[in-house]
C-alpha cells in the first residue's frame, strides 16, 4: 500500500503540492467547517463534539476505510483515486454516508432547529452531483471541498452573524489548493476551475433553496 507520490517527486515545490493535498483533503474539511460553526454559535460543548463527530464518522472516517479498502485491493495506487473511472464508487458510497450523517443530525436535538440536517444535507447532494459530472469529465473534490467550505461558511457569517475568519480563510486558501493539485498532476487547470465554480456556486444556491422553503432559518 503506497501512501506517497505516484512517481519521484525531486521537485520541493511538487513535494508542497502533494503535502497540501493530503493535509487539505474532502474528509478533513466537514469536521473542520463544523467545528468552526459550533463554536462560532456558542454550542455547549457536548453539542459540538456530537455534531464534529457526525462529520468525521460519516464524511471522514467512512470514506477514509473506502479508499484504504481501493489502496489494498490494487484498485488505487495511493489515498487519492485519480483515475476517474475508478471514483466511482467512492462517489456512489460518499452519498450512502451524506445520508448517513443527515439521519444523524435528524435524530438529535441540537440549540439550532433543523440548523444540522439542513447543513448535512449539501454533502449527499453534491456527491450525487459530483458522480454525475464524473461520467462525463474529471473534475477536482479537493478544491470543490474547500470553496463549498467557504462558501457555506460564509452563507452563515452573513446569515447569523457570524465570525468570519474560518470561511475567509478558505476562500483565500483555494486559489492555493487550485495550484497544488496542477502542480502535483493530480489535474488541469480546467478541472480545479471547474472543482471551485462548483464549489462556490452550488452550496450557497442549496442553502438560498433550504431557506426559501422554510427547512434552513438562520434568525
Amino acid at each position: 500500500m503506497s501512501l506517497t507520490p505516484d512517481r519521484p517527486r525531486r521537485d520541493p515545490l511538487t513535494r508542497m503540492a502533494w503535502v497540501v493535498g493530503y493535509v487539505v483533503n474532502p474528509m478533513v474539511l466537514p469536521a473542520a467547517f463544523f467545528g468552526w460553526l459550533t463554536w462560532a454559535l456558542s454550542w455547549p460543548v457536548e453539542d459540538a463534539w456530537k455534531a464534529v463527530g457526525i462529520a468525521v464518522l460519516f464524511l471522514g472516517v467512512a470514506p477514509l476505510t473506502l479508499v484504504l479498502w481501493l489502496v489494498v485491493s490494487g484498485e488505487a495506487r495511493t489515498l487519492e483515486v485519480r483515475d476517474r473511472k475508478k471514483r466511482l464508487p467512492a462517489f456512489a458510497v460518499s452519498v450512502l454516508f451524506g445520508i448517513g450523517a443527515v439521519w444523524a443530525a435528524s435524530a438529535g436535538e441540537w440549540p439550532t432547529t433543523n440548523l444540522l440536517p439542513a447543513l448535512f444535507a449539501v454533502f449527499p447532494i453534491n456527491s450525487t452531483l459530483l458522480l454525475l459530472i464524473n461520467l462525463r469529465t474529471k473534475i477536482s473534490v479537493h478544491v470543490a471541498s474547500v470553496a463549498a467550505t467557504a462558501a457555506m461558511g460564509l452563507w452563515m457569517v452573513f446569515g447569523a452573524d457570524l465570525p468570519a475568519a474560518y470561511p475567509v480563510a478558505a476562500a483565500l486558501f483555494t486559489p492555493v489548493l487550485m495550484w497544488a493539485r496542477v502542480r502535483d498532476d493530480a489535474h488541469s487547470r480546467n478541472q480545479v476551475m471547474l472543482g471551485a465554480a462548483f464549489g462556490f456556486i452550488v452550496p450557497a444556491l442549496e442553502l438560498w433553496l433550504f431557506t426559501r422553503v422554510g427547512w434552513l432559518v438562520l434568525s
